[in-house]
C-alpha cells in the first residue's frame, strides 16, 4: 500500500484491515489508521489488465462534528444482517461510513466501539456514547485503559522528538460546562472553547 508519513507529534493509536469504505467497490483493499491527529484511509481497487492505483485519504479529527458535547462517531447495524455493521463518521463537510468485517459479529461490533471511544477521547476526553443495548461493550478495553494507552503513546512520541517529558508541566484539565444556545436558548454542554451545533436550530457556536 502507498506510504504515509507521521508528523513529529503524531502517533498511531488504532489500525485495521477489516474495515471498508461503503462508497468504494466491494473488491477494494482497505487499511484504516487512527492517529492522535487524523484518520488515514489507504485503499486500492484491483484491476484485471492494469496496475492497481493506490490512494491515501486523510481526515483531520477536528473536522468531525461535536453536538452537545458528543462526538458524531456512531455505530450502525443492519437489522436484517448481523454482519452488516458500520462506523459512521459525520464531518462538517461530508459523511464517512466504514463497514467492519469479522467472522464473529460481536468482535466487529467491539472493534467499532473501540474506534468510537478512541476518537471521542481524543476530541473531548470522554468515551463515546454506545447504543442502549450494547452489552458487548463490556468486552472491550475499559475507559481507563484506553485513556492511559492513548496518553502514553502520545507522550512517548513527544518525549522522543522534543526530549521533554510529558509529566512537566502538568496538563490543565478542562471541565465540561453548560450554556444556552445563542439561537433558540436550548441547553448546550461541552468543553470550553469547543465548537458545537445546536440540535434544535442548527446554530454553530463556541462554548
Amino acid at each position: 500500500m502507498k506510504n504515509f508519513h507521521l508528523y513529529s507529534d503524531e502517533a498511531v493509536l488504532l489500525q485495521t484491515n477489516s474495515a471498508r469504505c461503503t462508497s468504494l467497490e466491494s473488491g477494494s483493499t482497505d487499511e484504516l489508521i487512527l492517529t492522535n491527529r487524523r484518520i488515514i484511509h489507504r485503499w486500492s481497487i484491483p484491476k484485471l489488465f492494469s496496475k492497481n492505483i493506490e490512494h491515501v485519504d486523510e481526515y483531520p479529527l477536528d473536522r468531525i462534528k461535536i453536538v452537545d458535547g458528543k462526538v458524531q462517531a456512531q455505530y450502525w447495524r443492519n437489522a436484517a444482517s448481523e454482519n452488516d455493521q458500520e462506523l459512521r463518521l459525520f464531518l462538517r463537510d461530508q459523511e464517512l461510513f466504514f463497514i467492519f468485517w469479522s467472522d464473529k459479529p460481536r468482535e466487529a461490533r467491539n472493534e467499532i466501539f473501540q474506534w468510537m471511544d478512541a476518537i471521542s477521547m481524543q476530541l473531548t476526553g470522554v468515551p463515546a456514547d454506545k447504543p442502549a443495548d450494547s452489552s458487548a461493550a463490556k468486552a472491550i478495553p475499559g475507559v481507563a485503559w484506553l485513556a492511559d494507552t492513548i496518553k502514553g503513546t502520545v507522550d512517548t512520541v513527544r518525549e522522543t522528538w522534543t526530549g521533554q517529558s510529558a509529566k512537566q508541566p502538568v496538563p490543565v484539565v478542562r471541565k465540561p460546562i453548560n450554556k444556552q444556545c445563542k439561537g433558540c436558548h436550548a441547553p448546550l454542554s461541552g468543553i470550553p472553547g469547543q465548537l458545537v451545533v445546536c440540535k434544535y436550530c442548527d446554530t454553530k457556536q463556541t462554548l
